[in-house]
Order: C-alpha cells, then sequence, then structure tokens
C-alpha cells in the first residue's frame, strides 16, 4: 500500500468510517502532517496534526490544553500510547484519534451519536494499517 493521497485512502475514509453512520467527520493522516484523505469538512492544519501526534510521545500538553481539531478543542478525556479520545462538553460531540506507526486515523462524532461506535470504528481501521505497518 502507497502512502499520500490515494483514491484508496478516501474510500477508507469514506466508505467504511462515513458511511458506518458513527463518524461524522474522518481523516487518514500521516504522523508528519501530510493528509492522506479527508472527509470534505474535516479540514486539519499539519500543525494540528504534529500535536497530536507528539501527543503521544508528550502528552502533558494535550492532557492540560486539550486536542485541537479544524480549530475546535476537544478535552481529553482518556489517552494511551495508541488511542486518545476528546469531549466537547457544550455540545457533547468528541473525536478518537488512533496512533498507528506512521499515520494517524482521526474520527469526529457530533452529539447524539455514540461514541462507542465512532471509538470501534476508528480503532478497527487502525488496527488494519498497524497490522499492515502504516
Amino acid at each position: 500500500m502507497s502512502t499520500g493521497m490515494s483514491p484508496a485512502w478516501s474510500e477508507y475514509v469514506t466508505n467504511v468510517l462515513i458511511e458506518s453512520g458513527y463518524v461524522s467527520r474522518a481523516a487518514i493522516v500521516g504522523s508528519d502532517g501530510r493528509r492522506w484523505a479527508a472527509s470534505p469538512t474535516l479540514e486539519l492544519s499539519s500543525t494540528e496534526v504534529k500535536a497530536i501526534a507528539n501527543g503521544f510521545v508528550e502528552p502533558n500538553s494535550l492532557r492540560l490544553d486539550g486536542i485541537s481539531l479544524c480549530g475546535k478543542l476537544y478535552t481529553c478525556t482518556r489517552m494511551d500510547s495508541v488511542v486518545m479520545v476528546g469531549r466537547e462538553g457544550a455540545s457533547g460531540s468528541g473525536c478518537i484519534v488512533y496512533r498507528c506507526r506512521n499515520s494517524l486515523v482521526i474520527g469526529v462524532y457530533e452529539d447524539g451519536v455514540h461514541p462507542g461506535g465512532c471509538y470501534n470504528m476508528i480503532c478497527k481501521v487502525g488496527d488494519y494499517l498497524r497490522e499492515h505497518g502504516l
């Protein structure tokens, strides 16, 4: 599998994550901040991606300041070496980030969507990428 923008990555985002009904917006990005694929309404900056990737190594800043996605701040409610979970208290929306070897799978769910469904879908795709060395 190749890295970088490709129709295959877009299919994962659209056909697997978005069409599940559990993930409102999603992206697969390189740990370096490059976007491999993203839903049209998820505009991540490379600075945000790099901060998230660095947060897996040094989590204190994300735990204190939160997870920034598309300029929106999510409180980091859970984090380990592979998955971080964020919640936006006012709206009930949240985010899940799965750390693979060279990439991140990022999903956002909106209020009214079961967070566990989004978590499971992001982890499913993340597990697959991780198993394939990405």
